[in-house]
């Protein structure tokens, strides 16, 4: 069960509304902290001579990366190794933000991708599902299998306590989704139909969780992560939210309850410099696969499509996304740009 809310807290809670944020540092007091990338490089920054500075330094810089990691794990902290042995990381995203600070894409790794994972804790190293880093090492193995499959250093990271979603739903007032599929739940006995339908907290928990009454299946699911977080983006950042000072609380407070961000990250230095960063700015994308059906000794896997991959994560790493869209814009990956469509639901992007 994945948690696409990460990319909210960290680009909304932590961005758009940030200046509201750093106006009141209780906030951040709620936020739990620990080393999430270990030994993961983080962006290398040169100064006006050319000597790399450190951006702890020199303040914050664009481009960036930062990872977000969501788990189910219905523990008191998902961070902490003695907490994830045997717990799987089922969302794991990329969030990349361009030099001028101004846009982001959010890049989802299907957790069933069949990776090399690092060696850590029990595992040798070797293949493997990549979400089971998560289990043999925590937070910090998991970031060093992103980063070998990425090559991108990273700048911050974020773990998510995935009942969050249910209370930041419910502080906004609930989310208006659309889709264009039935879906039925196999937890419950909600229905949400074909159209738009107003989720309240558990409605939409339980709704990000399907996987098997869904096209795509987990991809399927990934697609109905990005809907809720669109709605809930929108929501957060609405006049009836930023206006109402009650909700407008509730929000932040439900927000930094529930993340747990790596040690080095300046909190209120990232929502200040991410001040101007808005939902319609933001684009998500899945990892190039060539198939969800690869048989492997951990169980059925997603193939990584490693040339399509390749071009992708060099493309993250120059900051040059919108050129690498137009050249891939005939083929067929699971691409959707962020922004409602007047019906709701995402507009695709014809790449690969």
């Amino acid at each position: 069960m994945g948690l696409i809310v990460g990319v909210a807290l960290l680009l909304v809670s932590v961005g758009t509304i940030g200046a509201g944020w750093a106006i009141s540092e209780r906030y951040e007091k709620n936020i739990k902290r620990a080393d999430l990338l270990g030994d993961v490089p983080m962006t290398a920054r040169t100064d006006d001579t050319g000597a790399t500075s450190d951006p702890a330094e020199s303040g914050i810089v664009g481009p960036l990366n930062f990872l977000v990691l969501g788990s189910d794990t219905r523990t008191a902290d998902p961070t902490v190794q003695a907490d994830t042995v045997g717990e799987r990381s089922d969302t794991i995203m990329v969030i990349h933000v361009t030099a001028d600070l101004q846009s982001a894409y959010v890049i989802s790794i299907p957790r069933d991708s069949y990776v090399q994972v690092p060696a850590g804790g029990a595992w040798q190293g070797g293949k493997n599902k990549i979400n089971s880093a998560f289990s043999f090492g925590g937070a910090p193995l998991a970031a060093k299998a992103v980063y070998e499959l990425t090559g991108l250093p990273l700048d911050g990271a974020v773990v998510i306590d995935f009942n969050g979603v249910r209370t930041m739903v419910n502080a906004v007032g609930g989310v208006r989704v659309c889709t264009t599929y039935t879906v039925r739940s196999i937890h419950t006995q909600r229905v949400w139909k074909a159209g738009c339908n107003h989720m309240g907290g558990d409605s939409a928990l339980d709704f990000m969780r399907q996987r098997y009454n869904v096209p795509g299946s987990d991809f399927g699911r990934i697609h109905n992560q990005q809907l809720v977080l669109q709605s809930l983006l929108s929501r957060a950042v609405s006049r009836g939210t930023l206006t109402n000072p009650l909700r407008f609380d509730a929000f932040l407070r439900a927000a930094t309850n529930s993340i747990t961000v790596d040690d080095n990250m300046d909190v209120q230095a990232l929502a200040l410099a991410l001040r101007h960063l808005r939902p319609e700015n933001m684009t998500f994308a899945t990892l190039p696969h060539t198939s969800d059906s690869l048989w492997t000794p951990y169980g059925t896997a997603v193939a990584v499509d490693e040339k399509a991959a390749a071009d992708l994560f060099a493309a993250v790493n120059e900051d040059r996304l919108p050129e690498w869209q137009e050249t891939r814009s005939a083929r067929t990956t699971s691409l959707v740009q962020g922004g409602p469509t007047p019906g709701g639901a995402p507009t695709p992007l014809p790449v690969n």
